[in-house]
């Protein structure tokens, strides 16, 4: 039998955190960026993984995903994101996401497009 980390049922001594999270979430607001930084094993992962969790259950669509410390690439973080998403909600290349598909590839190679799209222009590679 295999045994993986027991986690408790409460997030213990972050209540006015993980509070302050769920508020976030709750508020019927524009889109917005929240970092949550602190020392290793304070629980920040923990306290996120309960926030995505209630988000998920508030119909949220929740992706996640690790920056590697010791091997960084170029969008690799939203790469990883963006997969996790697309493991549970395949999409299917669609004629909506066509002006997508040239980022997607560069952030998904495994990203298949139905379609010849064009390459990005000098602007988009700029933005990049």
């Amino acid at each position: 039998m295999a045994r993986g980390v027991a986690r408790t049922a409460s997030v213990i001594g972050r209540k006015r955190e993980l509070s302050r999270l769920h508020a976030l979430i709750d508020e019927d607001a524009a889109p917005s960026t929240l970092f949550v930084v602190g020392e290793a094993g304070i629980g920040k992962t923990r306290l996120l993984h309960e926030a995505g969790a209630h988000a998920s259950r508030l119909g949220w669509p929740v992706l996640s995903g690790r920056a590697s410390t010791t091997r960084p690439l170029a969008f690799g973080l939203l790469g990883e994101a963006l997969r996790s998403w697309l493991r549970e909600h395949p999409v299917q290349p669609s004629e909506r996401l066509r002006p997508f598909a040239p980022g997607l590839r560069l952030v998904l190679p495994e990203w298949q497009d139905d379609g010849a799209s064009p390459g990005l222009s000098e602007a988009q590679l700029r933005l990049l």
